[in-house]
């Protein structure tokens, strides 16, 4: 042991020892010690847990961009199959018809007329009379004949190497098939009578492998159909399949269907899908049908009660009717937007998904296995614009002026001229605008006649026949007269006879009334200086649109009409009978008198 270190005081005492010893530092040194070293621990930790934060949310992010991206590729693929089909049944169309070339004022329009009687619908592939809205479905048969015929032979109810099929059951979800269990509302297996669809491939290069064109080799190179190698065009980047239905037989629930409560008088003309008596479709009851029919027409016919229960007393189903009757928008529309009383306005299906929900939620609820078998007689749009597209027999008889014994007493004065008479409608098309005669007050763009479009846009109303009576135009009527309540009681409004003014007489019929009589004179003049029932042509230089005897005209064969018997020379009375006989307006002006009269309530 060493000795102390001597150490003297300044005083000069005596000293004491001091020893050194060596030690561990304070309690407050240990505690601050400590305290750092869990400051550190908890900053590593709450690093730790950004840092995997923020790895989680990389990685979730790249899992919703490549979900979402995945979605856009399907979506992709999906719209490209759907053009692919659309570009097949448009080139159908052109195998099956000869196409004609139209050019008005700088604008050149094709239609195409079907080379016979089965051209003029679509190929039926898998269709069949057990399943009546069937069109299509894909398969390895030709499109139509003649046509493409891209599908495999591999069945979509096949499993696939990574398990995935589409089921039959499946194929039904648009409810456009028969069930083979009509009882269930779970088990949507259509018919026996179904096949399910087969896969159509596509290929980086757009073709189809197994298709009836291009063989499918598969292995892992060369140019197979699994060869991801980014040289080969051959690989399959994915597969679509489809089935296409005809809606156009089917009723539109967003126009179809009347109040049950329907008197005979209201709804027995049946002249549209908005007269149609539901009740007659299987599984369709009368409150099925009001249901229907008061949650689509609330507003315009405020029926009584609370959805799915309404009633319709006389003035429901009478509002129903002159809603029906005062419609201008075609019902492409909802015709009353205004809330009623209830607190809802007229409503409509924008989408089968709705029509199929609203049967089966709403409608009938899920248990009502015979309203939901209904909807295969539902469509959600099978509206399309009425335009006339006659076109005249190339085999039709033609004017002559000279019999078949050659005695040229047996002609008409419209002899060389059957083209002009008779062209095809879609042929004539308008070559400066002007207002068409239904339009709107005031004029919206939609009521205009477009240089380029048909001239006969849409066919004519045979209603505004009840505008000519036999006093004169039904405006100028008194509503209480016999005839008047006889039009009224057979369904014609007392608002719609009201329209048959003497100018809308005029615009439509060229008619004018002289307090005895009609008078026709639409302001076409004819060669001799005097007034002629004008031909389309003519009436598209005029800037109008056609009226009734001017649409006679046009479609009734010319060659077929006024033909007289031997000229009575000399017989004056008979003379004169004979020019009416061989004169084509006047036989014109009699078939539209006699339309006329048969369309009388007498």
């Amino acid at each position: 042991m060493k000795r102390p270190f001597p150490f003297s005081l300044s005083d000069g005492k005596s000293a004491f020892p001091i020893r050194r010893q060596r030690t561990g530092g304070s309690r407050l040194d240990s505690s601050r010690n400590g305290f750092a070293l869990v400051l550190v621990l908890c900053f590593v930790v709450l690093l730790t847990v950004v840092i995997l934060a923020y790895l989680s949310h990389s990685l979730l992010g790249r899992q919703v961009s490549n979900s979402s991206t995945n979605q856009t590729r399907a979506a992709l693929f999906a719209r490209g199959a759907c053009d692919t089909v659309i570009g097949d049944l448009k080139q159908e169309i052109v195998a099956g018809s000869t196409p004609s070339t139209i050019t008005a004022e700088g604008v050149t329009s094709t239609y195409y007329t079907p080379l016979n009687a089965t051209n003029a619908v679509p190929y039926g592939v898998g269709a069949n009379i057990a399943l009546p809205n069937l069109l299509k479905i894909s398969t390895n048969l030709p499109f139509y004949p003649g046509g493409p015929s891209p599908a495999t032979t591999d069945s979509t109810i096949n499993p696939s190497l990574n398990g995935r099929s589409v089921s039959r059951a499946r194929w039904n979800q648009p409810l456009l098939l028969p069930k083979a269990t009509p009882s269930s509302t779970t088990d949507l297996t259509p018919n026996n009578a179904f096949t399910a669809p087969s896969w159509i491939l596509v290929s980086r290069d757009g073709g189809n492998p197994g298709g009836s064109t291009v063989s499918a080799t598969f292995g892992a190179t060369g140019s197979t159909v699994n060869n991801a190698s980014q040289t080969n065009g051959k690989f399959v980047i994915g597969r679509y399949a489809y089935a296409i239905y005809d809606e156009g037989g089917l009723l539109d629930a967003n126009v179809a269907g009347c109040p049950s409560t329907a008197t005979q008088i209201q709804s027995a003309n049946k002249t549209g899908l908005a007269y149609a008596d539901l009740t007659q479709i299987p599984g369709m009851t009368a409150a099925a049908t009001d249901a229907l029919v008061g949650w689509r027409n609330y507003a315009s016919a405020q029926p009584g009660g609370a959805f799915p229960n309404f009633t319709f007393n006389s003035a429901a189903t009478t509002n129903y009717f002159n809603a029906i009757l005062g419609n201008t928008t075609g019902f492409l529309t909802t015709a009353n937007t205004t809330l009623a009383p209830g607190g809802a306005s007229d409503q409509k299906f924008a989408s089968r998904q709705q029509l199929i929900d609203f049967f089966n939620n709403a409608l009938g609820a899920t248990s009502d296995a015979a309203l939901q078998n209904s909807l295969q007689y539902f469509g959600t749009f099978s509206r399309d614009l009425n335009q006339p597209s006659f076109t005249p027999a190339s085999g039709r008889p033609l004017i002559s002026d000279t019999d078949s014994q050659g005695n040229s007493s047996a002609g008409n004065n419209s002899v060389g001229q059957d083209n002009n008479f008779n062209p095809p409608f879609l042929s004539i098309r308008v070559t400066n605008a002007f207002d068409r005669n239904a339009g709107t007050n005031p004029v919206q763009a939609q009521d205009m006649a477009v240089v380029g479009e048909p001239l006969v846009k849409k066919r004519f109303p045979l209603n505004r026949l009840a505008w000519i009576t036999y006093k004169g135009p039904s405006a100028t009527r008194g509503m209480n007269d016999v005839d008047m309540q006889s039009l009224q009681n057979d369904g014609i409004t007392q608002a719609f006879l009201q329209q048959g003014t003497p100018e809308n007489i005029q615009k439509y019929f060229g008619l004018t009334w002289n307090n005895t009589g009609w008078t026709y004179s639409h302001g076409i003049v004819g060669s001799s200086g005097q007034p002629i029932i004008g031909y389309l042509s003519l009436i598209r230089d005029a800037a109008r649109e056609p009226d009734f005897f001017e649409l006679l005209k046009a479609a009734l064969t010319a060659g077929s009409l006024a033909k007289g018997a031997t000229n009575p020379n000399g017989h004056l009375e008979e003379a004169s009978d004979y020019n009416y006989d061989t004169t084509l307006d006047y036989q014109i002006l009699q078939i539209g008198a006699n339309i006329i009269d048969q369309s009388t309530t007498d």
